[in-house]
Parts: structure tokens; sequence; C-alpha cells
């Protein structure tokens, strides 16, 4: 077993211990309330993923390789939830085994990019066991290759990132200039009123990415800085599951608004009280919501607040019960990411998408 704290030894230097020694195992990280695995066949990376943090599903939705619907539905039809949602979609069909080979390439260098900016926490690297919460998938990637792409994409985003909320206009001609690769689908989205954010969820490349081009392209003078920041209402998300949690983040990103991530009710309504924000979603996953939307409603201010109840089916109930719960708008899960942003765009007061 390898083990100690990444305070001592980066997490570069444990890697290249893994993968020179050609080593297969589990290498476990723990900082915080957060957790990550990386799974490694003869030093050759298999998986990884970080909870919370960056889903699959996440993934293959912003290649557009599955829409938000068909991987609820897949989700949905998993047994056993921790299975790999890609290797089902080949199995159904849905996806090639080229774009899965894609989406698991691109989803472990940006779950090992975040790892990388870990300066604390512990570690382990232990033998695999049958017994693990996730189940890699048979490909694997050559380990340093993957390990250099992460270090340059620090090296290159430490020289300088757009703001999240920062809105950008065109000033100058950019066939005059030599531009980073990604620039033109960018620019196609740059209209002086949409933040970085809401520019960055519409590309299929990581955040930050997108918000060194950003930095580039004003640096070159093609694009500039307005004087004003996005104006993007505060949507809170109650959901214990990061599946949902990540996909509704997407689909909100894409319409500008900020979505505030909870897991327990408790911590929502405390985080409600302090935000302050103009709609709330509400992953249901046992009876103890309406109780929570109840709650909520108590919160000075927030009487006639939108809420919006995510639910798996369509419940029957009596009508002293319906008339017992607080009112919601319901919507079936698996939805529809249009459906989903529409009426939040509704509860904010925007006409459209």
């Amino acid at each position: 077993m390898i083990e100690g704290n990444l305070r001592h030894l980066p997490l570069s230097e444990v890697f290249q211990i893994i993968v020179t020694g050609q080593k297969s195992g589990i290498l476990s990280l723990k900082q915080d309330e957060k957790r990550s695995r990386i799974y490694f066949e003869m030093g050759r990376v298999q998986y990884a993923y970080c909870v919370p943090g960056l889903h699959l599903a996440e993934i293959l939705v912003r290649m557009e390789l599955l829409t938000t619907f068909e991987a609820q539905s897949l989700y949905q039809a998993l047994e056993d939830k921790n299975s790999n949602i890609a290797i089902y979609a080949v199995d159904r069909g849905l996806l090639s085994e080229e774009d899965l080979k894609r989406a698991l390439k691109t989803y472990i260098t940006e779950t090992l990019t975040f790892l990388l900016s870990w300066k604390s926490g512990s570690f382990n690297f232990t033998e695999k066991s049958a017994l693990v919460s996730q189940t890699p998938p048979d490909y694997t990637f050559e380990a340093m290759s993957l390990l250099m792409e992460v270090i340059r994409r620090h090296d290159e985003w430490g020289r300088g990132l757009a703001e999240p909320r920062s809105i950008y206009k065109q000033v100058g001609n950019p066939t005059t200039h030599t531009l980073p690769e990604g620039s033109w689908e960018i620019l196609g989205l740059i209209d002086g009123r949409r933040s970085s954010s809401s520019v960055a969820a519409e590309i299929d490349m990581p955040e930050k990415a997108v918000f060194r081009i950003l930095y580039e392209l004003a640096e070159e003078g093609v694009l500039a800085k307005t004087s004003f920041t996005a104006d993007e209402p505060l949507i809170l998300v109650v959901s214990k599951n990061i599946f949902y949690q990540r996909l509704i983040r997407l689909a909100l990103r894409r319409i500008a608004v900020q979505p505030l991530l909870e897991e327990t009710y408790e911590a929502a309504l405390a985080i409600a009280a302090q935000e302050r924000p103009r709609a709330v979603i509400v992953d249901k996953y046992d009876e103890s919501a309406w109780d929570f939307v109840k709650e909520l409603r108590q919160l000075t201010g927030f009487s006639q607040i939108a809420v919006i109840m995510l639910d798996a089916e369509q419940e029957s109930v009596g009508i002293l019960k319906r008339w017992n719960r607080p009112k919601v708008t319901k919507v079936l899960k698996p939805f529809h990411e249009i459906d989903l942003q529409q009426l939040i765009s509704q509860f904010v007061g925007r006409t459209s998408v």
C-alpha cells in the first residue's frame, strides 16, 4: 500500500510512482467532503471520478452524444446506479465504441485536471477489490500523456482567465489574428449579453478552457469586456443525486442562470435564507420533500417562491392529501432539458430561453 498526504507528496508525483511501477490498483483521494478514485491497470489509467464533481453523463450531453432525456432514461434503467452509464449506452446501441472512448478520455482528463489542483488531502493506493462502488471500463489510457495534458492546462490557465460573470463584445477583426483553437465557435456565441459561463456551457470543452480563450481574445483586441456583469438569477437546486445535480446545472447554465447545488434539505434552507434564490428545483426522493417545501415557504419573503418538484412517477393521491400539500410545479423524470429551461425562464421573468 502507498499512502500519505498531498501536502507532502503532490498528486503528480504519486501518479508517476504508480505509472513507473506499472502498478494495478485504485488510488483513493479524500479532501474534506470530497472523495475520488483513480483506477490503474498496469500503469495505465482505466477510470477516474470525484464526488461531488463532474459526472460522465454531463460529458455525454455536452458532447451531444446523448440528450438530457436519453441520459436520464438510461440512468433509470440501470439496475446498479454505480454501473457505467456510457457502457450501458453502447450496449443499447446509443453510442459507438469510438464515441465511448472519446467520452471516457474527456471525462478522465477533466477529472484529473480538477484533482491536480488539490494541495492537501489524504491518499492511499490499494489493490482492486470486487466490492468497489464503480465498475471501470475495459479501456485504458496512457497515463503520462494524460498527466502532461493536465499539467499543460494548469500552466496555461494560470496565465489568466475570463471571469465567469463577465460579458464580452466583439471589437476587432478576428481574421487579422492567429486565434487559439476553438475561438471561432466561441466568437459565434458572443453577443454582448451572455456571460462567460453561459457561453462555456454551450461548447464541448472544459469551462476554464473557454475562459482562457476569452481572455486571450480580449488580450488580442478581438473582444472587449463590457462595463457590466451578467444579471444571472440564482436558482436553488436540491438533490442528493450527483447525476441529477450535474445535468440540471448544465441545463441552467445554458440559459444564463446561476445554480446553487445543495444535497440536504437543512443546507438548502440555510442557503435559501442567505442567498434569496428566485426559484427552487427539488429532486423528490421521499415524502420529506413536501415538508421541505412547507418550511421553505415559511421563510420571510418565500411564501410565493416558485418551486419545481422533479418526481420519478406520477402520483395518484386523494383530494385531502393534495389539499394539504404546498403548491408546486411537478415535472416527471426523465424530463426534457428545454421544458425545464422554459419553466425557469418563466419564473425569473424571461420571455424565452
